[in-house]
């Protein structure tokens, strides 16, 4: 008897266990329906990402290029996903796996145009608002031989430059013993003249290092 089988058994006698046949019943039918919907949207939320990314594969020269990609995760940044979206993508290489994010929006023509290339982590993005929302983005910097920064900032949509920019830093890490981070710099609890010093210093480092495309 394969586990799948089994499975179903041990439902449909607990259900049977704690009422009626009826009840027992109706329990599994639901339980049955709840997956199938998930697997529903789980094969329909596969096949967009799977066209959305050949869509512009096509478009885009480096997500076109000789790195394999292994992984992806889309945000939206409208109501769909399909009208436009950051997307950040694992690259295979030989050294180590890379992380890039990209976004890309759908113009009044219809295709997908790369706005932003990053050479960092997508975090997350503002789950207030839904056309061009703020992003969250990670970069990480080696500084010296063995000092590892993180910093977490937020960007927003500039439409007179039709592309996300910087806007502000909102925390640093430091890696420290045994793979543990700490805050080095929270900008809540700095003043608005040493968050307007950090956030041009953060700015600074990201441009120098092309962490900005």
């Amino acid at each position: 008897m394969n586990q799948r089988n089994f499975f179903w058994i041990c439902i449909f006698s607990i259900a049977l266990s704690c009422g009626g046949e009826n009840d027992a019943s109706q329990n599994t039918v639901q339980i049955e329906s709840n997956i199938d919907d998930a697997t529903t949207k789980d094969s329909k939320k596969l096949r967009i990402s799977e066209n959305l990314l050949s869509e512009i594969k096509n478009s885009s020269e480096v997500l076109n290029g000789s790195l394999n990609i292994i992984d992806t995760l889309f945000l939206p940044i409208h109501g769909s996903v399909q009208d436009g979206f950051a997307l950040m993508c694992k690259f295979e290489s030989e050294k180590k796996n890379l992380l890039k994010t990209y976004v890309f929006d759908r113009n009044i023509e219809g295709y997908l145009m790369q706005k932003n290339a990053f050479d960092g982590i997508l975090l997350g993005k503002d789950t207030l608002v839904s056309d061009y929302p703020r992003i969250m983005m990670r970069f990480v910097e080696l500084y010296g031989k063995t000092d590892r920064y993180y910093y977490n900032c937020w960007f927003t949509f500039d439409h007179s430059l039709d592309r996300y920019v910087f806007d502000h830093c909102l925390s640093i890490n430091k890696e420290g013993k045994g793979n543990s981070y700490f805050d080095v710099y929270i900008s809540e609890a700095e003043s608005s003249e040493n968050q307007l010093i950090t956030d041009n210093e953060v700015f600074s480092i990201l441009e120098k290092n092309n962490y900005l495309n």
